[in-house]
């Protein structure tokens, strides 16, 4: 799963899907927790969830502040833990975040100066 456009300038609401099919989303006490795979920390922990199940999958909905993140780049790849202290389950799965693009890739396009596509041919008797 990718979240893409992720700002950390404003309040904005993200949705995580999951391969998990009715699960008990009325009981209170679910978490979601994003921890690093680069430093093994917790980036975001969020107990204000909405939701959604079904017979095939599993929508969360959740909110992000900009106190949630650290002023340092975020990209990256997170293990999102989704749990419940009442029911004391949890699911765990990889997440990609994408924070606004970060600048390009470092790469110069190539433009040939040779655009009638005329090769150097070199003839050889010998063969």
């Amino acid at each position: 799963m990718t979240i893409k456009d992720i700002d950390t300038s404003i309040i904005k609401s993200y949705k995580l899907y999951w391969n998990l099919s009715n699960i008990a989303s009325a009981v209170d006490g679910w978490s979601l927790k994003l921890k690093s795979q680069w430093s093994n920390t917790d980036l975001i922990v969020n107990s204000d969830l909405t939701i959604t199940t079904s017979d095939r999958y599993t929508q969360v909905e959740f909110e992000l502040t900009p106190s949630d993140f650290p002023s340092s780049h975020i990209n990256g790849i997170y293990e999102a833990e989704l749990s419940n202290t009442t029911l004391n389950t949890s699911y765990k799965q990889l997440v990609k975040l994408i924070s606004t693009n970060g600048g390009g890739s470092g790469t110069v396009a190539y433009e040939s100066n040779n655009e009638d596509r005329q090769a150097i041919v070199y003839y050889k008797p010998e063969y």
